[in-house]
């Protein structure tokens, strides 16, 4: 089961289009699921989960927590999306909102998998999984091209 939740900020116009790439995504990576939550908001909700959670105190656009005790469990996570960063970085990286999103809920997934982005050599496999796994939205029948 895929949950969704927003905080201090609105869900974008286009993120219904998404929702069945992702369930897509989510059962072409994990065989059992128990729940995956999504938690959307604002930087200064993530960065107060950064600090509380990881004491961490700067921006980011992903926090992932596993609560399986072991990878053969059934998935069991949250994974907090800052929509704000989100929206930043598609920017940066000269990509639309949509695309951008998409790929951090992917990455978020990825590490769920076990796929880290600590090293140069991490991020380039990282970026191909993401790739693939965007590349599932792009021939697919729902994408309706809506950006916002």
């Amino acid at each position: 089961m895929i949950q969704y939740s927003w905080y201090n900020i609105k869900k974008p116009a286009f993120f219904n289009s998404i929702t069945s790439w992702l369930e897509l995504c989510v059962s072409q990576l994990f065989t059992s699921v128990n729940n995956v939550h999504y938690i959307f908001c604002d930087d200064n909700y993530i960065l107060t989960i950064n600090r509380e959670q990881l004491d961490h105190d700067y921006f980011t656009d992903i926090i992932t927590f596993d609560y399986r005790e072991d990878e053969s469990e059934p998935l069991e996570c949250e994974i907090f999306v800052s929509i704000d960063t989100v929206r930043d970085n598609s920017f940066i990286y000269e990509t639309s909102f949509q695309e951008e999103l998409m790929r951090v809920v992917v990455h978020g997934l990825l590490h769920m998998c076990g796929y880290n982005d600590s090293t140069d050599s991490e991020k380039s496999i990282m970026r191909t999984e993401e790739n693939k796994l965007i590349s599932l939205y792009n021939s697919s029948t729902w994408n309706n091209n809506i950006n916002e």
